[in-house]
């Protein structure tokens, strides 16, 4: 499953612009803020101006559903007239420039300044990544790579779009720009408030579903912090069910010294599938349509013994659970080794994955498949 959403037909493009909407944080009157956010605001006002940039993110995409043309998305075939596919600019474009405004300008109050050359190397270097985690270091670019970047992007049309939802920017327009004043004159309280959502450590780790669906729960914790798997948007989107099962196996893990990796898993065609990732030993798998699947990778070495023994102590149900490696699949796979368990011997893989079903009664199997792998 891929991370990034296919865009290939207009219908297509139709869809992930309008799960661009989908799953929206519903953020209530009043939350949790660290002192170190508010930079000045009160905290009610700090929650108003967070509810009014979620709800300036939501009419815009509603807007480009309609008008995807107005960035650049799609443009007139010059040969027929018709619309089609514009290739070189991608959907998250807004957000991401969002997100460069708040994480590299300077919060002035009523005022973000940021030099264009910040702007131009950070944007740049967030623009191509398919993945929901965003590069933690900047590249630097050449003042003739950003000015072509600029054009081939469409970058003049997304800053008019972000003015048609209440944002403005002063020198962007002089020939040669050294520094851009972003305000938003409705209510100033707004930059202050995205300059502090993208210095949040997690809103560049998981920018697909904290920082994009308007995550109110960062604010409780320290910005390089890292939040508690309840507070993860991701894991709000769960069922009761599969909160319950993930939280208990989170409790289970972190016994035997491990946490969840900080590294969640994207969006695909608005179904939101999502990674709770165990030092690549469990994986797992949300999906908005499939529920829940844990994967478990069991590494034996070359000790069958190790498997057989793991084998044979679960339960009927769970001991064909070990799918095949892409190697095994092509018949290549160097990995496979004779297995003796229940007085059967079978080929089993010893790098594949197992999937177990989110139930309680197999989480102690999936630690013992942790531990010993």
């Amino acid at each position: 499953m891929r991370n990034t959403l296919e865009t290939k037909t207009l219908d297509q493009l139709h869809d992930a612009l309008v799960s661009y909407n989908s799953y929206m944080c519903e953020i209530p009157e009043t939350f949790p803020i660290l002192s170190e956010y508010l930079h000045g605001l009160s905290e009610s006002e700090f929650c108003r101006a967070f509810a009014k940039l979620e709800k300036s993110m939501i009419d815009l995409y509603t807007y480009l559903t309609d008008y995807p043309e107005s960035i650049g998305l799609t443009v007139r075939d010059k040969k027929t007239g018709e619309w089609k596919i514009q290739s070189s600019q991608h959907i998250s474009c807004v957000k991401k420039l969002l997100y460069v405004l708040g994480k590299h300008g300077t919060n002035n109050g009523d005022c973000l300044h940021i030099s264009m050359n910040d702007l131009m190397n950070a944007y740049m270097t967030y623009y191509p990544n398919s993945s929901v985690e965003l590069s933690d270091t900047v590249k630097e670019f050449e003042k003739e790579k950003q000015d072509k970047f600029f054009t081939s992007k469409h970058m003049q049309m997304v800053f008019d779009c972000l003015a048609k939802f209440g944002f403005t920017f002063d020198g962007l327009d002089a020939s040669e720009t050294q520094v851009i004043e972003v305000r938003y004159p409705d209510n100033p309280a707004v930059l202050t408030v995205l300059h502090s959502f993208a210095q949040a450590k997690i809103c560049r780790i998981s920018f697909g579903f904290d920082f994009t669906k308007c995550n109110y729960r960062v604010f409780a914790h320290p910005t390089y912090g890292k939040l508690p798997l309840q507070d993860l948007y991701s894991y709000q989107l769960l069922s009761e069910k599969n909160k319950a099962f993930l939280l208990k196996l989170n409790a289970e893990l972190e016994k035997i010294g491990t946490t969840y990796g900080e590294c969640e898993g994207g969006w695909y065609n608005g179904t939101l599938p999502c990674d709770y990732n165990y030092k690549n030993k469990v994986r797992i798998l949300q999906n908005m349509e499939n529920g829940l699947l844990p994967h478990v990778v069991l590494r034996f070495g070359k000790k069958a013994e190790r498997m057989a023994a793991f084998i044979e102590s679960m339960p009927e149900e769970y001991k064909g659970l070990v799918q095949k490696c892409r190697g095994c699949r092509k018949g290549e796979c160097d990995h496979r080794i004779p297995v003796t368990a229940d007085g059967k011997t079978q080929m089993i893989c010893n790098v594949a994955w197992w999937y177990f079903p989110p139930e309680e009664k197999a989480i102690p199997y999936i630690v013992a498949a942790y531990r010993i792998s």
